[in-house]
């Protein structure tokens, strides 16, 4: 969704050369974006998916690692389900989470009464000092916890701002909110109109998440109208691929 690369500024022009001959794709307009901002020529990319998508969807078996951060994730969680908070970095400010420690607290104890907990995920780049004492609190940016996925697998809810993670969460057909309590937008700018793409209600205060959340909890199952935005950014995407990055380069 976001501008990067030769979207974002001009001087990346020789950023293609970072990357070996091919790029895979998620699908033809992700395939468009990357040859342009990667300043690479169509034919090296190919609108093949990601692989580490087959972890979520697909039969791809999971590494140790990923295993063992879903025991982890199972015993903070003891019976509680799991609302994952994981906004995107500030170039402004990279140490500085997009949320007070005070707003954290009463969204935690908001969802505790409900027997859910708040999972804090830090974007890897951000350096953000995060007071996590809270008991509804779990940190979720710790190495233990490097595989993003496996935390998707317990995520009931997934809320976010500017982050692509809810590109591939639109993988699990499961809820996504978006919040911006700073209502700053994002400085780098967007491909298209960012409420086309964001596949999710946007919101800019507590009240108005914990208003969306109560209207999501009681469904175990929830009607997520994004399918457009998987049809945009995944795709034809059906756990395959692994697969289809394989064909692309030894069989095509």
């Amino acid at each position: 969704m976001k501008k990067i690369g030769v979207f974002q500024d001009t001087k990346h022009k020789r950023l293609g050369l970072r990357f070996d001959r091919v790029l895979s794709a998620q699908s033809s307009f992700d395939k468009h974006n990357m040859a342009l901002a990667f300043n690479k020529d169509p034919t090296e990319i190919i609108a093949a998916g990601l692989p580490r998508h087959d972890w979520i969807y697909g039969s791809l078996e999971r590494p140790k690692r990923y295993r063992e951060a879903i025991w982890k994730l199972e015993k903070e969680l003891n019976g509680r389900r799991l609302v994952l908070y994981a906004p995107t970095f500030r170039d402004e400010d990279r140490n500085k989470l997009p949320i007070s420690d005070v707003d954290l607290e009463i969204w935690a104890d908001w969802l505790a009464e409900r027997n859910f907990a708040l999972g804090l995920r830090a974007h890897v780049v951000a350096n953000g000092q995060q007071k996590l004492h809270h008991p509804n609190i779990i940190s979720l940016s710790g190495s233990e916890y490097n595989h993003v996925e496996a935390i998707f697998e317990l995520t009931d809810i997934l809320v976010t701002d500017y982050s692509s993670l809810c590109l591939d969460f639109m993988i699990t057909e499961k809820p996504i909110l978006g919040l911006d309590l700073e209502k700053t937008g994002y400085s780098r700018g967007f491909l298209l109109d960012f409420h086309l793409l964001f596949p999710g209600d946007f919101h800019h205060s507590l009240d108005e998440l914990f208003i969306a959340l109560d209207a999501i909890f009681p469904c175990e199952t929830a009607d997520v109208p994004y399918q457009l935005n998987k049809k945009i950014f995944l795709g034809d995407y059906n756990g395959d691929a692994c697969e289809n990055v394989f064909k692309s380069l030894f069989e095509g």
